[in-house]
C-alpha cells in the first residue's frame, strides 16, 4: 500500500471518529435511559461509551463473536451471544435504547431488524442508526468514473471493480455490506415500520479531512460519508 493509500485509511477511520462523536453528542442530548441495547457490539469499546453518553444503567450487548463475549463482561456490560438474523433474544417492550452502528448496512433482511428493534423497544424508546450514505460524494464520484464505490461491496472476501486502498481482499468476520441507504430511504424504512418520523444527521466528508470535512458536511449534508439517524417508538 502506498502513502496515498495509507492517507486515505486514516482519513476513513477519522470519518468513523466523527461518526461515532456525532452520535455521543446526539444521546448526551436526550434523555437518559434505564436499558440499553447495542446490536453488533464487538469487545464493548464503542458500546460503553456510548452508554455513558445515553447515561444508561443497565447495558446489553448482542454479539455473534464467542471471543467478545468475556471482554463485554470485563466492561459491565450484559452479553447475548447471537446473530441478528435469528432476530434478538429479548422480550418486547424490553429496552429504552437500542443502537445499530455500522450493522444495518451488513444484514440482508433489513425488514427484519426493523422490525425486532421496535419489537424489544419500550413505548417512547428510541433507535439510533449509523450506516455509510449511498448517496456520499465519493460514491458519486467513483459511479461517475465506471468504478465501484467501495461501500456497495459485492463479494464478501474481494473488492473487485473498484479504487480501494485496502487492496483486492477483505478482511473481517461476517458479511460485507449488503444494503446501503440514502437519507430519505433510511427514514422511509424507519417509518414504514412503525417508528415515529426521527432526525438524521450526517457526518465526515471522504476523502477532504479536518476542518474541509466539517465545513463540507454542515454545507452539502445530503453528500456527507455516514447517516445517523434517531428515531422513536410511539
Amino acid at each position: 500500500m502506498g502513502r496515498i493509500g495509507r492517507w486515505l485509511l486514516r482519513e476513513a477511520d477519522r470519518s468513523d471518529d466523527r461518526s461515532r462523536a456525532r452520535l455521543l453528542r446526539l444521546l448526551e442530548n436526550g434523555p437518559p435511559v434505564s436499558t440499553m441495547l447495542d446490536c453488533g457490539a464487538a469487545a464493548g469499546e464503542t458500546t460503553a461509551m456510548i452508554a455513558r453518553a445515553a447515561r444508561a444503567t443497565t447495558v446489553m450487548g448482542l454479539e455473534i463473536v464467542p471471543e467478545h463475549l468475556e471482554a463485554l463482561r470485563a466492561r459491565g456490560i450484559e452479553p447475548i451471544l447471537g446473530s441478528l438474523d435469528d432476530g434478538i433474544p429479548l422480550p418486547d417492550g424490553a429496552v429504552d435504547l437500542v443502537v445499530a452502528s455500522h450493522v444495518i448496512e451488513h444484514v440482508a433482511d433489513t425488514d427484519k431488524l426493523v422490525l425486532e428493534c421496535f419489537r424489544v423497544l419500550k413505548p417512547g424508546g428510541r433507535f439510533a442508526v449509523v450506516t455509510p450514505n449511498l448517496g456520499a460524494a465519493l460514491n458519486i464520484f467513483f459511479l461517475l468514473m465506471g468504478k465501484q464505490p467501495t461501500v456497495a461491496e459485492v463479494s464478501d472476501v474481494a473488492l473487485p471493480g473498484t479504487w480501494s486502498p485496502r487492496g483486492r481482499e477483505v478482511r473481517r468476520v461476517g458479511p460485507g455490506h449488503r444494503r446501503l441507504f440514502t437519507k430519505g430511504a433510511l427514514l422511509g424504512l424507519l417509518e414504514y415500520h412503525g417508528f415515529e418520523r426521527g432526525r438524521v444527521v450526517s457526518s465526515g466528508f471522504l476523502p477532504v479531512p479536518g476542518v474541509g470535512s466539517a465545513v463540507l458536511t454542515r454545507a452539502l449534508p445530503r453528500f456527507a460519508s455516514n447517516l445517523i439517524a434517531v428515531a422513536r417508538k410511539p
